[in-house]
């Protein structure tokens, strides 16, 4: 679950940030990632829902987790300027 890039090619700078929400399906999946609160343009919102949407949990993982949480989950999310991967 890799934050977005900073830099040109998402137009994200390292202080922007946005709060997504969410649902996980049982599969693990996210589904219906959608931007609620960035203070940056609409560009920067859909870069940050984008990232979220390729987030996956594996099918035994997203079983663990509270369905009040599978439902609906929001996250303040940041961007990085390190291509190493992030800790999840």
């Amino acid at each position: 679950m890799a934050p977005p890039l900073c830099g040109a090619q998402t137009g994200l700078r390292p202080s922007d940030f946005a709060v997504v929400q969410f649902a996980i399906d049982k599969q693990g999946r996210v589904i219906g990632a959608q931007t609620v609160y960035t203070p940056g343009s609409a560009k920067v919102a859909a870069a940050f829902a984008q990232a979220v949407s390729d987030w996956a949990w594996t099918p035994a993982d997203a079983a663990k987790i509270p369905p009040f949480y599978r439902f609906s989950t929001r996250v303040e999310v940041g961007c990085t300027t390190s291509d190493a991967e992030a800790p999840s």
